[in-house]
């Protein structure tokens, strides 16, 4: 998991799509690592990227880290390229909101987070499985799965664009009906929305789970009945 000379091979996931800034990301990376001994690589993500792409990339790079430039979901997309590997995930905030990188305490000063992914501490996090998708951070139904459908169908980005899709929501969005079956036990309520949390807050700071540890093996079921 670490190199004994104490040089890495490094592979950026690149996500510009993120957040509301239009960072070279790349220049600002290879400035950073320039006097550095380590290695860099890049794999930019386009709209028609796909999971197998990365993993070629990561199978003839042979990197010691791969590092998700860019929100949840590229984290999330970078996890699934190297589960099950030796291989560390580190994190560079670029997204919206930073729901992962708020829980780890990644610091959102771009320097700051470069120099996190060679001098940070090792998190160990573990995944369940959501229709064949991990989930490291947070998964919902119901409320806030409308409001990032709204807000990934709108045209601002950013916190502000997160808030206008949630007042949006907020006017229409319906309740549900849930039935949750674990073992023999069934348990019927009627939400706004389920989530299943192994971290605490969303990128927002808002906490839906202050009893989540991301380490525990455990992920809780938090139930909202209305908003």
């Amino acid at each position: 998991m670490t190199n004994s000379d104490g040089i890495f091979r490094l592979l950026f996931i690149i996500n510009p799509a993120s957040g509301k800034n239009n960072t070279e990301w790349q220049s600002l990376i290879a400035a950073f690592f320039s006097a550095t001994p380590h290695e860099v690589e890049y794999f930019t993500l386009t709209e028609f990227s796909k999971s197998e792409s990365i993993k070629n990339k990561i199978s003839l790079f042979k990197p010691d880290r791969v590092i998700a430039v860019g929100g949840d979901g590229t984290i999330k997309l970078a996890a699934e390229c190297i589960l099950h590997s030796n291989i560390l995930l580190g994190i560079v905030p670029a997204g919206s909101a930073n729901g992962m990188a708020r829980e780890l305490g990644i610091p959102a000063d771009i320097n700051e987070a470069l120099k996190a992914v060679i001098t940070g501490g090792i998190q160990r996090i573990h995944v369940i499985s959501v229709n064949n998708q991990i989930c490291i951070h947070l998964s919902d139904v119901g409320f806030n799965a409308f409001i990032v459908k709204k807000f990934e169908s709108d045209n601002v980005r950013g916190m502000w664009g997160y808030i206008r899709a949630a007042w949006k929501v907020f006017w229409t969005h319906p309740t549900m009906d849930v039935t949750i079956q674990i073992g023999e036990e069934k348990i019927q309520r009627s939400a706004a929305m389920i989530v299943l949390a192994n971290a605490t807050q969303y990128g927002s700071g808002a906490v839906i789970n202050p009893h989540g540890k991301l380490d525990d093996d455990l992920f809780e079921i938090v139930i909202v009945k209305k908003i």
